[in-house]
């Protein structure tokens, strides 16, 4: 049987290592490289499925994290022309040759 105090403490210990871990966890998922991968790793694995919808929405996702994400664009574009979309597809085709062109 835990006494009141006792009872109090762990309460604030629990508390306190929950708050540590989503701290951790808050932290990681906000670093913008990290979180480009993780919706172009989304989308490979939703590609690799032949679901190409989904696929899109997860490039689109880590292009909006980072506009100049080449590799995500150029697979958003072969994402839109595999689902028939080719006006995207040409679209996203331009922009991943815009974004590794070191001019600009």
């Amino acid at each position: 049987m835990l006494y009141p105090m006792e009872k109090l403490m762990r309460t604030k210990l629990t508390l306190s290592c929950a708050a540590i871990v989503l701290t951790l966890t808050a932290s990681c998922s906000r670093d913008p490289q990290k979180v480009k991968l993780q919706y172009a790793i989304a989308g490979d694995k939703s590609a690799a499925k032949g679901d190409y919808a989904e696929a899109i929405i997860q490039y689109r996702k880590a292009v909006a994290v980072d506009s100049r994400f080449g590799p995500a664009r150029f697979k958003l574009a072969e994402a839109y022309e595999r689902t028939g979309d080719l006006r995207n597809a040409l679209r996203e085709y331009v922009r991943e040759r815009r974004s590794s062109d070191p001019s600009g």
